[in-house]
């Protein structure tokens, strides 16, 4: 079927000729093309445009998640600084306590240092003074004796008179008697809390040796009463001293 536009004939569309196709001219062709194109390109910006999109959506959120990693690390670096600022007054702390405990214990070192020394003084001195009452007391009792001796001699001799034996036996009594006075004597000082002690008599006095120390007034008072009740002695010739 054939129809006129512009003074030309043109198959109509749909029209199968006589062999049942459809009749296509060149041009009908050629705008057929034209508009599949069209069509393609419009579908092509679509997708570059999609395409677009996705990608810049994409980056702003890489962008919004790498601010909040930034944010996190100057959290995290703020945190870190403060820790670290604690750390090292923990740290000053720490080692100033440590230098107070040096300190202490060096002073205690010398302190246990001196009071270790001053044991060893006493501790040698001990020996010592110990020394001195015991061969002390030795030697009165040597001179005692040898004074009794003599006096024992005088009284053994038959050539000696009547008196010289009288007065020989006088001193030996005497002398038993001043023995037995001192040795109660000592004993009592001992009963007050002295360690030791050694009395000597002599003619006109009384000599009294401690061993302690220090004597306090009161250690004197005592010490005095007891040698002038039991040796018949004035306080007045009463002298004391210590040895330690």
């Amino acid at each position: 079927m054939i129809y006129r536009e512009n003074n030309k004939l043109i198959p109509k569309r749909g029209y199968r000729g006589k062999h049942g196709k459809n009749n296509f001219s060149k041009e009908n062709l050629i705008k057929g093309v034209k508009e599949y194109s069209i069509l393609t390109i419009s579908l092509v910006l679509v997708v570059v445009g999609y395409v677009s999109y996705l990608s810049k959506y994409q980056k702003t959120n890489e962008a919004s998640s790498e601010a909040d990693k930034v944010a996190d690390i100057g959290d995290a670096t703020l945190v870190d600084s403060k820790d670290i600022s604690k750390n090292d007054s923990s740290v000053e702390e720490d080692e100033l306590r440590k230098k107070e405990e040096a300190v202490a214990n060096k002073d205690k070192v010398e302190n246990e240092k001196s009071e270790k020394e001053a044991e060893n003084i006493e501790t040698n001195a001990k020996p010592e003074t110990d020394e001195y009452f015991i061969s002390s007391r030795l030697e009165r009792e040597n001179m005692y004796s040898q004074t009794i001796e003599t006096y024992q001699k005088i009284l053994e001799n038959s050539n000696c008179s009547v008196e010289q034996r009288n007065e020989a036996s006088d001193k030996i009594n005497e002398i038993n008697k001043t023995k037995n006075s001192i040795m109660i004597a000592e004993n009592l000082i001992k009963t007050k809390g002295f360690e030791d002690c050694i009395v000597f008599v002599n003619s006109d006095s009384v000599s009294i040796v401690i061993k302690k120390k220090e004597l306090s007034n009161e250690d004197i008072a005592k010490i005095q009463n007891i040698a002038a009740r039991e040796l018949a002695e004035k306080i007045e010739n009463i002298h004391i001293s210590n040895k330690y």
